[in-house]
């Protein structure tokens, strides 16, 4: 890391900053046909077939403002479908599509080659206790 001001190199805010830029750079670099937050999108309609657009919201913490034109933009690709609920017309139903399945499945292992490369220098237990520190952080 440059030589940068001491209170940015002991600012948690500014040091998650700085991973995260230089962790989507990693990512976008493996990974460039979808985002982060649409491979959360698309990997929980994986594994939750048929869900609300509000659940789907609160699991990955994505809000209703972003979620709305990201959906968008899968729909059109054919990655995912949305259909009203005919037991609730005002709640939106999504389920993933074959083509968003496979986008799935070849993303699964270079986002896992995202992680290897970005936490390489880093312990298992290290590992373990970033994601535990991280899933804390993200709970608040």
């Amino acid at each position: 890391m440059p030589d940068i001001p001491r209170g940015l190199a002991e600012s948690p805010l500014h040091l998650l900053r700085r991973a995260l830029q230089t962790y989507t750079a990693q990512w976008q670099r493996l990974c460039p046909q979808v985002t982060p937050p649409q491979y959360a999108v698309l990997l929980t309609l994986q594994e939750r077939p048929t869900i609300t657009q509000t659940h789907l919201g609160e699991l990955t913490g994505i809000d209703t403002a972003t979620l709305t034109p990201l959906l968008r933009s899968l729909e059109e690709r054919g990655f995912l479908t949305r259909r009203t609920d005919e037991g609730n017309r005002r709640r939106k139903l999504l389920e993933l599509t074959s083509e968003g399945g496979d986008l799935v499945a070849r993303v699964q292992g270079l986002a896992q080659e995202t992680d290897d490369i970005m936490l390489a220098e880093l312990s298992d237990e290290q590992q373990r206790s970033l994601v535990a520190t991280l899933a804390t952080l993200a709970d608040r």
